[in-house]
This record gives structure tokens, C-alpha cells and sequence, in this order.
């Protein structure tokens, strides 16, 4: 499991004690090489006692016992008889010098260099010298080390992850790039994640938005079923009622934040997962540009989800310490949307996270014209990440209308290597917003992730410029003639007269007095 590349905070290495003999190893030019497990060696008293002492001293950061009672172990018993546990031992002694009870205010990178040179290191005990230098803040030494030794996730992580604790982001990014692109997110992780996260949303949504009210009932039922229509129809609404945008942000606030910092976080494709590491773990900033992001959603999906990566778990109970923590971008947002009266409901989500690392602004934008128009002025060419969350099918009779333009200048301006979302209540759309890209673009990396927690619509992703040189969009072919095969089958019924039989219906647009999932005050 590489942590780094998954978006997975860890608590140090003595949490890894259990992969001590179940690292694989891989040739030092990164190319996969034939796993194996460290030699096993004959079991002896003597150094299994000596090995439980030194993991004893280890966990109250008493460093120099450690070394003294490994050095007492090598004096009075044979090489051939002395565990690599017990060196895997005083290495993470080095490690967490200074925590606890120890002596030792920092990470000692020398002893666990030298102590290094003792032995024939297995992948664990490289990894954990590695990240003692790395913490130790010799970022050299670090990669020094992992050179001379076999490649190795683990050893890899430590490396890159040293790098950009010292600021060093590009050659942490080059570092990175040199191995295989990450695995999948396992469903524990995922489970990890959501069940994390949950928890910090909601009660971000309890601080930074407003309390319920009854009048704002009936406001945001109303609210909801044009939201519902415009779906369907291709018309934005109007939230010029402030007591509708009141009950609309309270009620999507999680599954909007969560819809988003999952879709960064489960990515499916291993071109995006490491898309996203770079642009969350291996770069000081990450600048935003959320497109008619109302209430700004995807800015506290996007700080929640790069707290994440730097260590937090969001309970008050596990706290990392910082020297475990990892290095992780702040978050500069700007929301972008027509509705000038979401200003307030930014204003207090950037109250919510005064004093962070993470940013947060707010200027009116229209995404159905072109980027020269004057209404557009605060679109941010420069950002890494842009985000359009269940925009675009509210919006598709303007944006047709325009033939796209929006997008199409959005793509053409946005600098290489830029990533898209775009999140939607359903998938009818993709084909025409696809073709844009690839008519502006010419070769991009895509994404139509199908295994995403929740049920909360369709997901596409963009990046401008790419590694997979079309074989994505050949791949996703059959998806994208399906999904142009449903919008013709909805535009056919879109023409048929409303009714029974036909069409939408009309006791589905009648205004109904019942205000429908809207809970009572």
C-alpha cells in the first residue's frame, strides 16, 4: 500500500510494524521485480528478549537505550542468530526520538543511517531510515538512501513525501512520477474516509449555514422541484429567494461536499489518482475555480479532503502528532456563480475556517458566455483544479444555444496539466461535453468514474493534456454511445405532449401545497 500515492494519512512508522517481512521489492530502476520476503534466520531467546526491549524503549522515544541494548545484542550473540527485527526495532526508535518520555528532540537520521549499514536491510527497514531522514528535514539523505537501496512503495513514499516536506515540489513531483501509477482506493480505506469525513462536514453544515426556519419550507420545496424540472427541461431557475437558498444549502451541504471530495478521493483511473496526489500532496497551493459553486461546496469539499491528506481524522480523540503529519496543499477557492445573493452563504463558510491554511472568495460569473464577456472577469485561468458541480444540465439550452463557448474558452485558456470535474445528476450530457474538450484539446485524459460511493448522479473528468494518448476515450466508447443513446431517447420524449402517456406529466408539474423532502421544523 502506498500511502501517498492513495491520499492515506498515516501515524509514523511504528503503525507498519505488522509489514515488516510483506513489502515486495522492485528493481532500483522502478520496473517490477519478483517478490520475496527477508531471509528468515533461526529463532534465539536471547535476541527475541533483546528485540521486545528495544520496541519497548522505541515506544517511549528512549533512542540512545535502544541503540545501547542493540549494541549489547550484537556484543553477546552471533550475526547469524540476531533477528532483523531487532535492527527493524531501533530504527523506529530513531525514528520517534523525542516522542514520549525520550531523550531527543528530533528524528536521529544518523544513527539510523549507520545502523543501516549493519545489515542486510529488508524493504521495511529501508523505508523506515528513509523516513526518519525525511522528518529529520534531510531530504537528501533521504533519497540517498532510497537510491542505494532496491525500489520499494514504501521507501518511494518516504522519498517523495521528504521532498515536499522541505518545499522541494517539483523534484518531489519527478520523484514520484518515476514509479507505476497507484492502485485502486480499497473499500477499507473508503470506508475509513467516509465515515471521517462525514463527521467534519457535518459540522461545517451545522456552523456555516443557517438555522432552519418554517418560512424557509415551502420557499425551498419550490426551489427543489424547478431544480427538478431544469433537469430534466435544460433551464436554470431563478435563487434570487433568499429563504429558498437558506433551506437548499442545508439540505445538500454533505452529500454535495461528499459527492466531490469522493470522486478526487476514489478515483478510479490510476492517471487520475496520481493527478490528484500531485495536485493535493505535492504542491504548497492548490488553486480552485468552482463553477456555479453557489454556497461554496466543492471549497469545503477540497480543504476537508486536503486536511485529510495532511493527517487529520477529524476526531477529537485521535489526534497525529505533528512530526507524522504529511505535507499537503492549501486550498485557494474562488466560487464563481450568477446568484450574486450566495456572497453571504462564502462569507460564512470562510468564517467557519478563519485561521486555516485554506482560502475562500466569491465574485459573480455566468458559465453560458464567453470568457471575454465583462461578466466573466474573475474566471481564473491559472487554477489547477476547476470544478462544475451539477451545472451543466440546468443550464444545456443556454450552453447549446452558445454553442458551449464557456468551456470551449475554458479549455482552450487553462494551463497543461489542469484537471476538470464535472458532477451531474445524470450521464446525458457527457458525450457533447467530451467532444468539446477533444475538439479543443485534441489528445486529453478522461475519467467516467462507475464505482463512486453514493448515488448521487454521474461524474466526468477532464485533464488538459495527456499520458494515455486516446486510449481512454477508445475505452469509454461504448459508455459515451449508451449515454448519447438515453439524451436521444430524452429529447424524443421532451417532444411528446405533456400528459398521461407522454411527455412529463402534468400532475408532475403541478404545484403541490406538501412541500416533498423538506423536513419539519
Amino acid at each position: 500500500m502506498r500511502s501517498l500515492h492513495g491520499l492515506q494519512p498515516t501515524r509514523g512508522a511504528c503503525a507498519r510494524t505488522s509489514t515488516l517481512h510483506a513489502t515486495s521489492i522492485r528493481g532500483s530502476n522502478g520496473a517490477n521485480g519478483p517478490s520475496h520476503t527477508p531471509k528468515q534466520v533461526a529463532s534465539h531467546p536471547r535476541s527475541a528478549q533483546f528485540t521486545r526491549a528495544i520496541v519497548r524503549s522505541g515506544k517511549r522515544g528512549e533512542w540512545r537505550r535502544a541503540v545501547a541494548l542493540l549494541d549489547q545484542l550484537e556484543r553477546t550473540t552471533p550475526r547469524e542468530l540476531i533477528s532483523e527485527r531487532a535492527y527493524g526495532a531501533t530504527l523506529i526508535a530513531c525514528d520517534r526520538a523525542g516522542c514520549g518520555d525520550g531523550l531527543g528532540g528530533a528524528p536521529r537520521w544518523a544513527e539510523a543511517t549507520e545502523i543501516l549499514g549493519r545489515f542486510e536491510p529488508d524493504a521495511f527497514s529501508v523505508a523506515v531510515a528513509v523516513r526518519c531522514a525525511g522528518r529529520a528535514g534531510r531530504p537528501d539523505d533521504a533519497v540517498a538512501i532510497f537510491r542505494a537501496h532496491a525500489f520499494d512503495e514504501d521507501a518511494h513514499d518516504a522519498a517523495v513525501t521528504a521532498l515536499a516536506r522541505a518545499g522541494r515540489f517539483d523534484e518531489a513531483a519527478a520523484l514520484y512520477d518515476e514509479s507505476p501509477w497507484p492502485p485502486k482506493v480499497s473499500m477499507r480505506r473508503r470506508t475509513k474516509w467516509l465515515r471521517r469525513s462525514k463527521a467534519r462536514l457535518e459540522a461545517l453544515a451545522a456552523s456555516a449555514t443557517s438555522p432552519q426556519a418554517a418560512e424557509d419550507l415551502l420557499a425551498t420545496a419550490s426551489l427543489e422541484r424547478a431544480l427538478g424540472d431544469a433537469a430534466t427541461n435544460g433551464s436554470m431557475p431563478s435563487f434570487a429567494d433568499e429563504r429558498a437558498r437558506r433551506g437548499y444549502e442545508r439540505i445538500h451541504f454533505v452529500s454535495r461536499t461528499t459527492k466531490v471530495a469522493s470522486a478526487l478521493f476514489c478515483g478510479e483511473d490510476g492517471w487520475l489518482r496520481a493527478a490528484v496526489t500531485k495536485l493535493l500532496a505535492l504542491r504548497a497551493t492548490c488553486a480552485v475555480v468552482s463553477l456555479g459553486g453557489g454556497p461554496g461546496y466543492d471549497f469545503a469539499a477540497l480543504a476537508t479532503l486536503a486536511d485529510y491528506v495532511a493527517g487529520d481524522t477529524f476526531e477529537a480523540d485521535l489526534v497525529v502528532p505533528e512530526r507524522h503529519r504529511r505535507p499537503s496543499a492549501a486550498i485557494d477557492c474562488t466560487v464563481l456563480d450568477y446568484e450574486a445573493g450566495w456572497g453571504a452563504s462564502v462569507e460564512r463558510l470562510a468564517e467557519a475556517f478563519e485561521g486555516s491554511r485554506h482560502a475562500v472568495s466569491f465574485a459573480t460569473a455566468d458559465i453560458t458566455a464567453s470568457l471575454d464577456d465583462g461578466a466573466n472577469a474573475a474566471f481564473r485561468a491559472d487554477a489547477d483544479l476547476f470544478v462544475a458541480s451539477y451545472v451543466v444540465a440546468e443550464n444545456k439550452n443556454a450552453l447549446r444555444a452558445r454553442d458551449w463557448v464557456f468551456f470551449r474558452d475554458a479549455f482552450a485558456r487553462a494551463k497543461p496539466g489542469a484537471l476538470f470535474l464535472f458532477t451531474e445528476t445524470t450521464h446525458r450530457l457527457w458525450p457533447e461535453l467530451a467532444a468539446v474538450a477533444t475538439e479543443v484539446l485534441g489528445d486529453c485524459d478522461m475519467s467516467l468514474p462507475t464505482d463512486l460511493p453514493g448515488r448521487s448522479g454521474s461524474t466526468l473528468f477532464v485533464r488538459k493534456g495527456s499520458e494515455t494518448r486516446g486510449r481512454l476515450q477508445e475505452a469509454h466508447a461504448d459508455m459515451f454511445a449508451r449515454f448519447a443513446d438515453d439524451n436521444a431517447a430524452h429529447e424524443r420524449r421532451l417532444l411528446k405532449p405533456a400528459g398521461p402517456g407522454g411527455g412529463r406529466s402534468q400532475v408532475r408539474l403541478a404545484p403541490s401545497s406538501k412541500p416533498r423532502g423538506i423536513p419539519t421544523v
